[in-house]
């Protein structure tokens, strides 16, 4: 028998990379690159708009439109309305809703909520299904320290609907009221 020699190469010798390898490199990095340059001059726009943002809410103070003569009556009903707005924003209205919700208001149903934010003053509508329970609901909202104030405006029998409901008003200051 004859013995068969093998070639074991432990140590090839290094191979060049294929020149579809070296291809794909090169777009990857020029991509990368490009994309790198795209980047910084959207970076660069966005400074500038927020740059000319910033210069336009500067001119859009009340002291610059003095500056800059007397304003339309357009302008001064639409600075208005947004400082109602905002006024209305500033309400506590999670304090006012829930000193409302504490109060005992099993046998009392609101039918409506009508708040003035000028004069810090919520105006209430309620339904109650005995006189006691009327009395109760506006001792509870008196005792409550959120709400300051509070007065029973006007109560009336509803003789008409079952049960003879008593309908009543009332009103409660929150903060400190004018």
């Amino acid at each position: 028998m004859r013995a068969v020699r093998i070639d074991v190469d432990f140590a090839p010798a290094s191979r060049r990379a294929p020149a579809l390898g070296l291809l794909l490199l090169a777009a990857g990095v020029a991509a990368a690159l490009a994309g790198g340059l795209v980047w910084g001059e959207a970076w660069s726009a966005q400074a500038a708009q927020a740059g000319a943002l910033a210069d336009i809410e500067g001119r859009a103070t009340p002291q610059a439109a003095a500056v800059r003569g007397k304003p339309d009556a357009a302008e001064l009903a639409r600075s208005r309305a947004s400082l109602r707005v905002a006024r209305g924003l500033q309400a506590p209205w999670s304090e006012l809703l829930s000193a409302l919700e504490s109060a005992p208001h099993e046998n009392v149903a609101l039918l409506a909520i009508e708040p003035s934010i000028q004069r810090q003053q919520v105006r209430l509508t309620a339904e109650a299904r005995q006189p006691e329970a009327m009395l109760d609901y506006v001792a509870a909202l008196q005792s409550d320290t959120r709400l300051s104030q509070v007065v029973l405006l006007s109560h009336q029998v509803q003789a008409l609907s079952p049960g003879q409901p008593v309908r009543f008003q009332m009103q409660a200051a929150w903060g400190i009221a004018p």
